[in-house]
């Protein structure tokens, strides 16, 4: 019964972790994001927070380099936050015809109940 509930309370959550977005590049067009998942155990003590992250995007239009920028708190999202975004798939910017890298995209993910 309490896997149940915990599964439960863990759907809502999923649902209800919203995420800022803030690319700092107008070449950028998503074509895939996943949400990332909200901790069980920041779920169960009530913790929100974000992270900022930076992120490359490659000629296929893939997430590289991902790096944490920023937290809070510190540790408690970062996991779910990377696991996310390495997941997005990207339009590649092209120029003369060729697509080329994307340095330093950067987002917040929101987490919050």
């Amino acid at each position: 019964m309490k896997i149940l509930i915990l599964v439960l309370l863990s759907t809502f959550f999923i649902s209800s972790c919203s995420e800022e977005i803030k690319l700092n590049r107008a070449q950028t067009k998503a074509l895939e994001r996943v949400n990332p998942k909200y901790p069980i155990q920041a779920a169960r003590d009530r913790i929100e927070g974000y992270v900022k992250l930076s992120f490359d995007i490659n000629v296929k239009g893939e997430t590289d380099n991902i790096k944490v920028i920023d937290e809070a708190p510190e540790k408690t999202f970062r996991k779910q936050a990377v696991l996310a975004v390495s997941k997005w798939k990207y339009e590649p910017y092209v120029v003369n015809g060729n697509p080329v890298l994307q340095k330093n995209i950067s987002v917040q993910l929101d987490f919050k109940l």
